[in-house]
């Protein structure tokens, strides 16, 4: 999954700050802490952390941050030049007596109109502004944004080199008081690394923190247009979740249901057969449920069609964990001799449906046994998997095939193995090369 760059760490903000900066984020995490951070996300996979409030944050790799009034703020990184050691830069927010400030000529670019505002808004408190302390370390001092009278920094940035793995690289302390305006700071934080690390920022900030307000009609008429596209995407999205949560019902009561046909054995699968056959149009007895305990054992299903009262077939149904047992066939002839005896003819048809492999993925469960279809032939039976039996249900579920041409497709089979006529010209087509040799 790509997460859009700069992926920030927002560490102790409150909402209000938090809301300031996501416009200009690519990927934003909100967390009470840096140890809470590390625990949910990757440092390695972390470009910027904006943090509040006091902290330890040991960086494994080179991650910018902007510090905001920090009680107690200790970064820890690889130093550049000695192996194995590691350097530290802590900031401590102090208090001060001194009211006077100014922007000292060394200030960056990117901050000095910033510097300047934060410094009238600054004389306007009554209070001292609070400086901040930083340690010294083996790069250059840091520079100072806005300082006071003995030059105690008051907001400063700080650059020096992590080698955490490979060449260094540089890397960006910035550490301000609070100010209302935090999002102008941010993007002026932005432009400033994606001047020397443009790796963690791809792509210069936008200029206007609410480009919108500054639309020009012709922009207006395109983000109203992609304004109605958000509102159909999210629409369907919410269809599409109402839509997934329904499948989730359906799918059990298939499972419940009909599908039983490609998994199951004995009673349920019966039952499910019995509804794939009544589905297709057939009227269905369960002989079972008839039978007295006196009675001998018969087929488990009989049917007939409306309308015609001289028609009626037999149906035997089994399932089987590997191939169906040609053994079974046997009983299809019992079954075909007891029906005789009781209406002094045979059955118009005799349907062995079975359900072989049914622990496999439909799917991929292999073709009938050939020597099943001489099997069916001499029983007088017409050999239906319950694979290719569920496709001719659904299609009249569906209405794509008239329930009477799904009856007629099935009174009129033959004895012997059927074959679905979705794959009857394939099968056909591999006899006739079998049989000439091919």
């Amino acid at each position: 999954m790509e997460f859009a760059r700069p992926r920030v760490a927002a560490v102790g903000l409150d909402q209000e700050r938090v809301d300031a900066i996501e416009p200009l984020c690519g990927t934003l995490h909100n967390v009470a802490s840096w140890a809470d951070y590390v625990e949910r996300f990757s440092p390695f996979e972390t470009d910027i952390a904006v943090m509040s409030a006091p902290h330890v944050a040991r960086f494994p790799r080179a991650i910018h941050v902007l510090a905001l009034a920090p009680r107690w703020l200790e970064t820890h990184w690889h130093h550049p030049d000695t192996r194995g050691v590691t350097g530290k830069i802590a900031l401590r927010s102090e208090n001060s007596t001194e009211h006077q400030l100014w922007v000292p000529e060394t200030c960056p670019e990117f901050y000095r109109e910033l510097a300047d505002d934060l410094v009238k808004s600054l004389w306007s408190d009554s209070d001292a502004p609070e400086t901040i302390e930083a340690t010294r370390d083996w790069e250059a001092d840091p520079e100072h944004l806005v300082e006071t009278t003995i030059r105690r920094p008051v907001a400063l940035r700080y650059q020096r080199t992590h080698a955490g793995q490979g060449e260094g690289q540089p890397i960006i302390t910035l550490a301000l008081p609070f100010v209302d305006n935090l999002g102008a700071w941010f993007r002026s934080f932005l432009q400033d690394l994606h001047e020397i690390s443009p790796g963690r920022v791809p792509t210069p900030p936008p200029r206007l923190l609410q480009p919108s307000d500054w639309y020009t009609p012709d922009q207006l008429r395109v983000a109203r247009k992609i304004a109605d596209i958000d509102s159909k995407i999210e629409r369907m999205r919410r269809n599409r979740e109402r839509l997934k949560d329904e499948m989730r019902v359906e799918a059990e009561r298939a499972e419940a249901g009909v599908v039983r046909a490609l998994w199951s054995d004995g009673d349920d699968l019966v039952e499910a057969v019995e509804e794939l056959l009544a589905g297709i149009g057939f009227q269905v007895r369960n002989m079972d449920k008839e039978k007295s305990p006196s009675d001998a054992n018969r087929e488990d299903l009989r049917l007939t069609v409306p309308g015609d009262d001289t028609w009626e077939a037999i149906v035997e149904v089994k399932g089987y964990p590997n191939d169906t047992k040609s053994s079974d066939a046997r009983q299809l002839r019992e079954y075909r001799d007891l029906y005789r005896e009781e209406n002094e003819r045979f059955p118009d048809l005799t349907l062995w449906i079975t359900n072989p492999h049914r622990r496999r993925d439909p799917s991929t469960r292999p073709s009938p046994n050939p020597a099943l279809d001489e099997v069916a032939r001499v029983a007088e039976t017409v050999h239906i998997r319950t694979v290719d039996l569920f496709p001719i249900w659904r299609d009249v579920a569906e209405d794509r095939m008239e329930s009477m041409d799904a009856i007629r497709l099935i009174q009129s089979a033959r004895p012997g193995t059927w074959i679905s006529p979705a794959i009857g010209d394939e099968h056909r087509s591999q006899n006739d090369s079998t049989a000439d040799g091919g």
